[in-house]
């Protein structure tokens, strides 16, 4: 009985020894490879701002690349929010990994663009295009504009509301310029309407919580 045992035994260890030489000696399994990575392009063509209803001059352009790479034949999909149109609304990545489209503005003040690529990283990526159109609103609340930027047509209007809650607030025109021009810290609830009669690029900000192109700052573009 002594020998049996002694021999399962060495058995035993023989065949755990054999079992960790095999197993660490085996074929190595590589990593998977890098998920691609949808992003915009160098020249993404964002925060374009027109008229509205017409044709942004710059296409959108996003890239496609894995491991620093450039990915082709990569499909992605195009999707428009509050008005206006992309063309096309597929398309696929050259052998660049760029994919582009062409944005048509409506007629609402801020229009938002997406990019969408099935198993890529950071998809979607979100584009903004601006619409200059006859009128405008900018919400006047705590310490921000909203939206920060904003375009109209010569000659049309910009309606700043301070909502129920919105405290102690002005407009201070920047730059040297006249408007908009509202120094009167004031407490919602009221709206200040403001007309901009010439073209061109106007800042401004709160006194209170700001000062130019810091804090509480926005601007107005004004197209011909």
């Amino acid at each position: 009985m002594r020998y049996q045992f002694a021999v399962g035994l060495a058995t035993g260890l023989v065949s755990a020894t054999m079992a960790g030489c095999g197993g660490g000696n085996g074929p190595s399994v590589p990593p998977p490879p890098p998920t691609p990575q949808i992003a915009k392009a160098s020249t993404s063509g964002d925060d374009q701002i027109g008229v509205a209803n017409a044709t942004l001059p710059a296409p959108l352009r996003v890239s496609v690349t894995q491991n620093g790479a450039p990915v082709a034949s990569k499909e992605v999909t195009w999707q428009v929010q509050n008005g206006g149109s992309v063309n096309p609304t597929t398309t696929t990545t050259g052998a660049d990994g760029i994919a582009s489209t062409v944005v048509t503005l409506g007629n609402q003040p801020i229009m938002t663009i997406t990019a969408s690529s099935s198993g890529t990283g950071g998809s979607p990526v979100s584009f903004t295009a601006l619409a200059a159109t006859a009128a405008a609103t900018v919400q006047v609340t705590n310490n921000v504009f909203v939206p920060q930027t904003i375009a109209i047509r010569a000659g049309g209007r910009v309606t700043f509301n301070w909502p129920n809650g919105s405290s102690q607030h002005n407009l201070i025109p920047d730059d040297g310029k006249d408007r908009p021009n509202d120094s009167v810290v004031r407490n919602g609830p009221i709206t200040v309407d403001v007309t901009f009669p010439t073209a061109g690029d106007f800042f401004y900000h709160c006194s209170v919580h700001g000062s130019t192109r810091s804090g509480m700052f926005g601007k107005v573009v004004v197209l011909p």
